[in-house]
């Protein structure tokens, strides 16, 4: 499945479910606006690539594919705002809270988290127990010890100069957590085996970790008007990152590592060549 045929699909869904709402036509308004602005659907295209991986149907991935586009998207309204990153452009367009205000910005994220079970409680492919398996993998990947718990952590260290030990951790929690359970579900949707789930853990870790140093060096290197959104933010703000900690070559070293660290790990799986396209348009990502 393309980006573009699963964003047709994802469209659907969240018409389905948030555009017809009388008064609280505001709040689905905002909750469409951020979901369909764009991106690559890395998440998804994990979740959906780790089931074919296994020789599943991506069908059966997609109600779990929904759900982590959904659970991201919130996470980007909710960053963007002011007592968060204070940030006020996304993917080259306004941020939710510009677009639509504070309040209903907060309620749009905070309707998308819910809406993300709601899609795996609904789907009539997935058996009970593959439905709660991939409800608390989420969970837990977006809750305390994994995306909410590194937002926290990134909030604490705008006050303090973290180690690198911790700066690690922090990624590991606010942006590999998620991205480890997008592959993870592609496997539990497919009918893998508790092993595959394991690599494909490993494998999320890996560029969950990458993406987020990338994203310390493309903060100085990138285009700002293919970013999407203004570059130097990190020192303007006097925040310490990887890079500020271990320098820009010795960053650029440990992401292509890392990356070398899943590419082992998804030949081990037979069917993989999406996914490896996926890793390697991520590895070479300028942007």
């Amino acid at each position: 499945m393309t980006v573009t045929e699963f964003n047709n699909r994802l469209e659907a869904v969240i018409t389905a479910s948030a555009d017809v709402k009388g008064d609280r036509v505001i709040v689905a308004q905002a909750m469409k606006y951020s979901l369909m602005a764009g991106g690559k659907r890395l998440r998804a295209m994990l979740s959906l690539g780790f089931c074919e991986a296994v020789s599943g149907d991506p069908e059966r991935a997609l109600p779990a594919a929904f759900c982590v586009e959904l659970i991201h998207a919130f996470s980007l309204i909710h960053d963007d705002l002011p007592c968060m990153d204070d940030d006020n452009l996304r993917r080259g367009k306004p941020s939710c809270h510009i677009a639509f205000g504070e309040a209903n910005a907060l309620l749009a994220g905070d309707a998308m988290s819910l809406l993300s079970t709601e899609v795996i409680t609904d789907d009539e492919q997935l058996s009970d127990n593959e439905k709660l398996r991939l409800i608390r993998l989420f969970s837990k990947a977006s809750g305390i010890d994994g995306m909410i718990g590194g937002q926290t952590l990134d909030l604490l260290y705008e006050t303090k100069t973290p180690t690198l030990t911790e700066i690690e951790l922090m990624y590991e929690l606010k942006t590999a957590a998620l991205i480890s359970a997008a592959a993870q579900s592609g496997i539990i949707s497919g009918g893998g085996t508790p092993e595959q789930e394991s690599l494909a853990e490993a494998f999320g870790k890996k560029i969950g970790l990458a993406f987020q140093i990338e994203d310390d060096i493309l903060d100085i290197t990138a285009d700002p008007e293919l970013l999407g959104k203004p570059i130097g933010s990190d020192e303007k703000s006097g925040k310490t990152t990887y890079v500020t900690l271990s320098g820009m070559e010795a960053s650029k070293v440990r992401v292509k590592g890392l990356y070398d660290e899943a590419f082992d790990i998804l030949k081990k799986f037979d069917n993989n060549k999406k996914l490896i396209a996926l890793t390697e348009e991520l590895s070479k990502r300028k942007y």
